[in-house]
């Protein structure tokens, strides 16, 4: 290891937007990545990740693992140690439907972050960025319209788990800090940054992100489809690259929107069966009608948040973290929804509709 050059944590690494991250920082190779994985993270993912940035960063220094757990506040502390910058980037998966998944991961939202915050007082840290999300600033309360950097959004009963969890994350932290600094203790800086549904092709051949999951729905059959679905989007990638400038960039305190443009699904819809019309994949475009999603909202609080939310454009501004935080230019939403698709295809991972096999007539 270089002991010149500041050392990045990275947790949260073997992630959809934490492998692009550590992808990143290796590539732009002036800073040492540690990167904090699960206790209880397999060999076998842990392997893939590995042969991936083999890959992507050829030749590639300065880089450990370290296991732990974001509960465990001892484990944080001794991954903090020496470390000059943290991009705390854990939080469990949104596609997790476990008995007690909220309260889980309430746990791990808030309790993490205090947990990171408390060991980086207690250390040499200049700068931690915190990865939340867009569910902390379009506030449903509010209805449609375009929300900024200084919108923090009130508790709804259509938030869902991970969007309530993250606006008390973001609250806990906040207020945390600001206490340090009123008090004179060690302070450092806290960076926020919040992206909308973030969409790419993933590092590893596997379905990662719940963006990624979407789109995997819209191209199989017997998924239903939301037409008046409105979903704001941004690039991995770019995400990837706003955590690495907020390290040097961006102003205590602030809170990034990360979004390239929003689109109604029927538009999601048309691309991909444009797109991909003669890959065989028999992509249906036929909706569920609003009044059949009234009906179902009666029975499934999902179905209520799409029915409350039908046509209605809440946009994320994400020009403010483009200048502050020298993002050169957003990937088009277009293209990305077309490689998150390709990438798909490629590994795979899309189901394909079942056809009868043709009965071959005695001759």
């Amino acid at each position: 290891m270089d002991q010149g050059k500041k050392i990045v944590l990275v947790t949260g690494a073997t992630g959809y937007i934490g492998n692009w991250v550590i992808v990143k920082l290796l590539k732009k190779a002036i800073y040492e990545v540690r990167a904090f994985v699960r206790e209880k993270e397999d060999d076998q993912t842990l392997d893939a990740f590995m042969e991936a940035l083999d890959q992507k960063c050829p030749g590639y220094t300065d880089f450990s693992i370290v296991k732990g757990d974001i509960l465990d506040y001892e484990s944080v502390k001794k991954a903090v140690e020496d470390v000059t910058y943290v991009i705390h980037l854990a939080c469990p998966s949104s596609l997790s439907k476990q008995d007690g998944m909220e309260e889980y991961i309430n746990e791990c939202v808030v309790d993490g972050n205090l947990n990171i915050l408390q060991a980086c007082a207690e250390s040499y840290v200049k700068r931690v960025v915190i990865t939340s999300s867009s569910d902390t600033m379009i506030d449903f309360n509010k209805g449609e319209g375009k929300f900024y950097h200084d919108t923090l959004a009130q508790d709804h009963p259509l938030l869902t788990p991970i969007g309530r969890s993250k606006i008390k994350g973001e609250k806990a932290a906040i207020y945390f800090t600001k206490t340090l600094e009123d008090e004179q203790i060690r302070p450092f800086e806290l960076i926020i940054l919040n992206p909308s549904l973030v969409i790419g092709a993933p590092l590893l051949p596997e379905i990662k992100g719940l963006g990624v999951f979407i789109l995997k729905n819209v191209m199989e059959p017997g998924v239903p489809r939301m037409h008046g679905q409105i979903l704001n989007l941004v690039h991995v990638k770019d995400v990837a690259q706003a955590h690495l400038n907020a390290l040097e960039r961006g102003d205590n305190f602030e809170r990034y929107p990360l979004c390239a443009g929003s689109i109604k699904m029927k538009k999601v819809i048309a691309l991909i069966k444009k797109e991909f019309e003669s890959s065989k994949l028999g992509i249906p475009t036929r909706g569920y009608s609003k009044w059949r999603l009234w009906f179902l909202s009666i029975f499934d609080k999902n179905y209520e948040r799409l029915y409350e939310r039908w046509n209605i454009t809440s946009e994320l501004d994400g020009e403010e973290a483009k200048k502050t935080l020298h993002i050169k230019k957003y990937k088009n939403i277009q293209d990305s929804i077309i490689e998150t698709c390709q990438f798909l295809i490629k590994n795979n991972l899309v189901k394909r509709p079942f056809v009868l096999p043709l009965l071959k007539q005695n001759q």
